[in-house]
């Protein structure tokens, strides 16, 4: 008595592993070049962790940034910096003022200036190019941020 699986079965068998690393070898691709792609034009990538750029960004999405001099910046810009206080959460915020090296910046949401101001520890600011919706959260996870990915999608900081 033999146990020979029809062939039909074997076909199935064989198109579903063919799919199967088709998907694997597509999604790896894009991971690829979702890393690299941005890296290679000397863009950083950070993900809105709070509701402040509700207008523009909203939480969860992932913004290319360029690091320019300081001095090139205008009210306006877009940029992600560490917030001020324990911690350093790196918020996203918009320039509303800049006087003699210091930036005052506001939220989307409100339209309120912070409450603080930021003088930039470096030369340069990274200033957002371009910002994709809820793509921080496939990054963070694909990046081992399983933590980050808790604070951005619960709020807490």
């Amino acid at each position: 008595m033999s146990l020979e699986l029809p062939v039909c079965s074997r076909r199935r068998s064989r198109r579903a592993r063919r799919w199967a690393t088709s998907i694997a070898g597509g999604l790896g691709a894009l991971a690829m070049v979702a890393f690299v792609v941005p890296a290679a034009f000397g863009l950083s990538r950070y993900t809105v962790t709070d509701d402040a750029m509700g207008g523009t960004m909203h939480r969860g999405a992932a913004v290319f940034a360029k690091s320019l001099p300081v001095a090139d910046l205008e009210i306006g810009d877009v940029i992600t910096y560490p917030s001020p206080g324990p911690g350093g959460v790196l918020v996203t915020r918009r320039i509303a003022d800049i006087r003699a090296g210091v930036i005052w910046t506001r939220s989307d949401s409100t339209g309120v200036v912070d409450p603080w101001t930021v003088t930039p520890e470096r030369s340069t600011q990274a200033r957002a190019v371009v910002g994709i919706p809820y793509a921080g959260y496939a990054y963070d996870a694909i990046d081992g941020g399983a933590r980050r990915l808790w604070r951005t999608v619960s709020g807490l900081h």
